[in-house]
């Protein structure tokens, strides 16, 4: 038998190469041994079994590289950039679901495949910034563009630093924003007829819900006005809101203090004028508005 040694098959060597068939007669042919035909046939099938391991191994190999290369082409579309117009030009149904876009000419924002029977891009992610005058605001969104952000630049104040959210349908402005004005000199004499507060007026900068607040300094003055009703009013583009929605003082002479109003107002659209005015409900007396001590605001609450 052929003597093994760690795995290794090893020759006889102490074993005759050759042996004569049948009797010693030198006429006769040699053949090999049992013992090296043996170790020859077990290193054959050794050298069989190694080459198709190897065999094996190389298209094991192979297919490893396959799947890798699969692997990096499902990478290499799983997340593209490019332009707005470049992703449009990709149908979504040629990229795997979930895969990314990242619009390099939009501030990167990020769109992503939608799994659905017919596949789709929809916005996910990022905002882009850009001018709001002249207005840089996409005018090609749809309902899977919903919740899209953008956020102006300008270094104008009435147009920058404002922010927009895309409702699938319309722009929706989210800006938050408060806009307060002081009253200056000089003080108002109260009459009966409506007077304007000096400085106090503000110009709302868009359309939507606002919380109006007014504080009024006001004071009764003078022996005719004992009795008399001093009141704070807003006016609105123009028209004046009414009591009861309104700050008041009574009371004897001497009277008076700080006092605050709030109105909630819809702006139909921007640029409403809303101001502070002030009147008494008649009299003789100096019943007076202090207007350095007036100040309204306007907190703009939503569309």
């Amino acid at each position: 038998m052929p003597d093994t040694f760690q795995g290794s098959i090893l020759p006889p060597i102490r074993t005759a190469l050759a042996e004569q068939i049948g009797t010693k007669d030198a006429t006769l042919p040699f053949t090999a041994s049992r013992e090296y035909w043996l170790y020859w046939h077990t290193l054959d099938d050794a050298f069989r079994t190694a080459l198709e391991s190897i065999s094996a191994g190389t298209a094991a190999i192979q297919e490893l590289q396959d799947s890798v290369s699969d692997l990096e082409d499902a990478v290499a579309n799983l997340v593209r950039s490019g332009t707005h117009a470049g992703r449009l030009a990709v149908p979504a149904g040629t990229l795997p679901i979930n895969a990314l876009w990242i619009e390099t000419d939009r501030s990167n924002v990020i769109y992503q495949i939608e799994p659905s029977d017919a596949p789709t891009w929809v916005y996910v992610a990022g905002t882009m910034y850009a001018t709001l005058s002249p207005d840089q605001r996409p005018a090609d969104l749809g309902a899977r563009d919903a919740g899209f952000d953008f956020r102006s630049t300008d270094s104008d104040p009435l147009y920058g630093a404002r922010q927009f959210l895309w409702s699938g349908a319309t722009w929706v402005e989210v800006t938050p924003s408060v806009q307060i004005a002081t009253g200056t000199a000089p003080d108002v004499p109260l009459a009966i007829m409506m007077q304007d507060i000096p400085g106090c007026s503000l110009t709302l900068m868009r359309a939507g819900r606002y919380l109006i607040t007014g504080c009024f300094a006001l004071q009764l003055s003078g022996a005719g006005d004992a009795g008399q009703f001093l009141y704070g009013h807003v006016s609105l583009n123009g028209s004046t809101v009414p009591a009861p929605q309104s700050a008041f003082v009574v009371g004897a002479i001497g009277t008076g203090g700080t006092h605050t109003m709030q109105w909630s107002y819809t702006a139909p659209t921007a640029a409403v004028i809303a101001k502070l005015q002030a009147r008494k409900t008649g009299g003789t007396g100096s019943s007076v508005a202090y207007a350095s001590a007036c100040v309204i605001s306007a907190l703009w609450i939503g569309p």
